[in-house]
């Protein structure tokens, strides 16, 4: 019983350091705010290259893993705002936080 318990301990080690990579997962970090600076609850965040869609929190952020690291096309869509497309790239090994400003139709 012991040597399964000692056994599974380290393959659960061995995954968990597999799985961290370098130790700095590489993410694109956001938050979508209106002309006021509100956070925009429920926005549509798609970057076009990766095919990745999310939507912002309650506190208007948002949060891409492993994002291209060069040319990411974003557009940010809410009913009632104009449609904001940028282009981000994110340096290695760091994450990008970014911030978005809607403006009202």
């Amino acid at each position: 019983m012991k040597k399964v318990f000692i056994s599974t301990v380290l393959f659960l080690a061995m995954v968990t350091l597999a799985m961290a990579g370098n130790g700095k997962a590489v993410a694109l970090k956001g938050k979508v705010v209106d002309n006021m600076g509100e956070p925009i609850i429920g926005a549509t965040v798609f970057i076009e290259e990766t095919k990745t869609t999310v939507y912002t929190d309650f506190d208007g952020e948002f949060l891409i893993k492993n994002p291209s690291k060069e040319g990411n096309t974003i557009t940010v869509k809410m009913i009632s705002y104009n449609d904001k497309k940028s282009v981000v790239s994110v340096n290695n090994n760091n994450s990008e936080i970014i911030s978005i400003k809607l403006f009202y139709k």
